[in-house]
């Protein structure tokens, strides 16, 4: 939930009236002021008004080997088809989506094997997913690509 921290700094003293913050489940966030936010589940999005949508929500890399790649692809199909819904149905400004290096192989090829780098090819799916359901949509969109901003603790 870095990605809201910094977003409800930047937001300034009515953060909480203007951010709404979802997850996979239900629960209480400390977003570092030692104040908790409660995230909603993410099914709960589409039918959450928005004016900005910010998309961080990701099966990330390391469960695909724990999950069987079947399991993680679906996972994250899921979760692009939420926010899929709710662009559609809130129709927002703007959709911004973070994204990962991880769409290049060697050679700053996009990758294009799933069983060999299934986080990286469905992160690019998910970019061009979203950027399409964004422009249907009438909102702008831009895509993110993180490069380890910050290690492993990202992860953990």
């Amino acid at each position: 939930m870095a990605a809201a921290s910094v977003l409800a700094r930047s937001l300034g003293d009515d953060a909480r009236t203007r951010l709404a913050l979802f997850a996979s489940r239900r629960r209480e966030l400390d977003l570092g002021d030692g104040t908790p936010w409660v995230a909603e589940p993410l099914e709960r999005l589409p039918l959450t008004p928005h004016d900005v949508l910010v998309h961080y929500a990701y099966v990330t890399a390391e469960y695909a080997a724990t999950m069987g790649v079947d399991a993680y692809v679906r996972a994250n199909t899921q979760i692009s088809a939420t926010v899929v819904d709710a662009i559609a149905r809130q129709r927002p400004a703007a959709v911004v989506v973070a994204s990962s290096g991880a769409v290049y192989g060697p050679g700053r090829a996009l990758v294009s094997d799933v069983e060999a780098s299934p986080y990286g090819v469905l992160k690019r799916l998910d970019e061009l997913t979203l950027r399409t359901a964004a422009r249907d949509a009438g909102a702008r969109s831009l895509v993110l690509r993180v490069f380890n901003v910050s290690g492993a603790w990202l992860r953990k």
